[in-house]
């Protein structure tokens, strides 16, 4: 019996295509976090109010997402990486907003602290040129916590992907700070003040 071999290797054609389409649509490219590990968020409202935020709460939000890095007091760049988190505004406005004047200060797991003020928060055009959006990060490059040991992290996500001490000058009305300053991690509460 004669074969054809345009015909097998059509078929064959056919058969790896199938195979490669079937194993592509089993690959997670979009890496998901652990089921909830303990990794809670505190958020004090203006109330006083107490809300706490699992992981599994937190990647619900929309999704904040680039790459980015930070200038040191040193003027080196640290940090550069893909961040995905969400938006702070979108968290402030869950549990209730804030006022214009008012600011947060970030908590880490090691008492630092810092505060922010509105007008990061809520950037107008000119802010944002310099800054980018304000995201409380939960993921650096696909890594969550546990194995991310710096999350949760405030970040900026310009369109340049560096935050840096001019950016900070310009965005804030902070002088004696360097932009990686604010890149606070291990953030376990916040308080809306």
């Amino acid at each position: 019996m004669k074969v054809n071999r345009s015909l097998i290797v059509i078929l064959l054609a056919v058969l790896l295509a199938g195979s490669a389409f079937l194993t592509l649509t089993m690959i997670d490219f979009d890496s998901t976090p652990p089921l909830d590990g303990g990794y809670n968020l505190t958020v004090i409202d203006r109330e006083k109010n107490e809300h706490t935020f699992s992981l599994n709460d937190l990647v619900h939000f929309p999704k904040a997402e680039g790459f980015s890095s930070y200038e040191n007091q040193f003027n080196n760049w640290r940090g550069y990486g893909y961040y995905r988190g969400f938006n702070l505004i979108d968290l402030i406005n869950e549990v209730g907003g804030m006022s214009e004047h008012g600011y947060l200060t970030f908590e880490a797991s090691d008492d630092y602290s810092i505060n922010i003020s509105y007008a990061n928060i809520f950037p107008n055009e000119t802010t944002y040129t310099f800054q980018g959006s304000c995201v409380l990060a939960y993921s650096f490059n696909s890594s969550y916590p546990p194995d991310w040991d710096e999350g949760y992290r405030l970040v900026f996500l310009p369109e340049d992907e560096g935050f840096s001490n001019d950016d900070l000058i310009n965005s804030t009305n902070l002088i004696d700070y360097s932009a990686g300053s604010l890149w606070i991690q291990k953030v376990v509460k916040i308080f809306i003040n």
